[in-house]
């Protein structure tokens, strides 16, 4: 439990730094001295500074989240995770910035596979489609998805999150049941 108090501690300190400099520009110094832990404390839980901001961006976006995604709560769940984005725009963009796409990609893959896992599984109770099939419905949408996240992120972020969630809703009504019914079909 200490070390879980930790590591939020080191979190925290993280997300304040990012308010004022870029990433690429705090220590491990910064958080030690703002944190009143050592050098070693740091280390045990981290290897460097991106790998707590990885775990900081895991551990926000999981308390956004937290596992309750549906067909039903998937727009206010995206929601939350565009407005925090939106809130924190310097924290956002020391970190857009500062992590190269072959990093940043995969994590919001990740974030939006999270979220359309259990969407699927709900669209999908009556089919008979392996998870395999799945994955790769999750795939297709989700590359849309962080595309559109990378462009409102190019953009400055001056696109309100309900519009852009009023625009995917659009795009995807009835498509990603239609999608899941042809990798049904096509036995994937």
């Amino acid at each position: 439990m200490k070390e879980q108090k930790t590591k939020e501690a080191m979190a925290a300190s993280l997300l304040r730094f990012l308010c004022r400099k870029p990433l690429n520009r705090i220590t491990v110094n910064d958080i030690i001295q703002d944190c009143g832990t050592s050098r070693m404390t740091f280390y045990y839980h981290f290897t460097d500074i991106y790998d707590l901001a990885k775990w900081t961006c895991e551990r926000e976006t999981d308390r956004m989240i937290q596992d309750h995604a549906s067909l039903k709560s998937w727009q206010n769940d995206f929601r939350l995770v565009l407005d925090t984005l939106r809130k924190n725009p310097e924290a956002t963009y020391h970190i857009y910035h500062a992590v190269d796409h072959d990093t940043l990609a995969p994590y919001m893959h990740k974030v939006i596979i999270k979220l359309l896992c259990p969407i699927l599984d709900e669209l999908s109770d009556d089919l008979h489609i392996s998870d395999h099939g799945k994955g790769k419905v999750a795939g297709f949408y989700s590359h849309a998805a962080v595309g559109m996240m990378e462009d409102w992120l190019r953009e400055s972020m001056v696109v309100p999150p309900k519009a852009i969630l009023d625009e995917t809703a659009v795009l995807t009504k009835g498509v990603m049941r239609k999608s899941l019914e042809n990798v049904s079909l096509a036995n994937w």
